[in-house]
């Protein structure tokens, strides 16, 4: 997830032409929801469902990865990049 969040932040902050504070912003409510969401889990999920949740998750983020990476990609020329598209 790190990466990711790399990425779009220079995305916006190149691309987007934003400052740097824009283009920091820009995940806040991301990492926000992220705050929650473990929270949540922590506080309520775990303690109802014991570890079964927590190998669910795993496992469903494991498919979700295999899955992408098994995705076809094309030649990076392929690719529109433009920003008003």
């Amino acid at each position: 997830m790190n990466g990711l969040t790399v990425v779009i932040v220079l995305r916006v902050r190149l691309g987007a032409v934003r400052d740097i504070l824009a283009a920091g912003l820009t995940l806040l409510p991301w990492s926000a929801a992220m705050a929650v969401a473990s929270w949540l889990s922590g506080a309520r999920l775990v303690p109802q469902y014991g570890l079964r949740v927590l190998f669910t998750g795993l496992v469903a983020a494991t498919a979700a990865t295999a899955a992408l990476m098994a995705a076809p990609v094309g030649p990076p020329d392929a690719i529109d990049t433009r920003m008003d598209a």
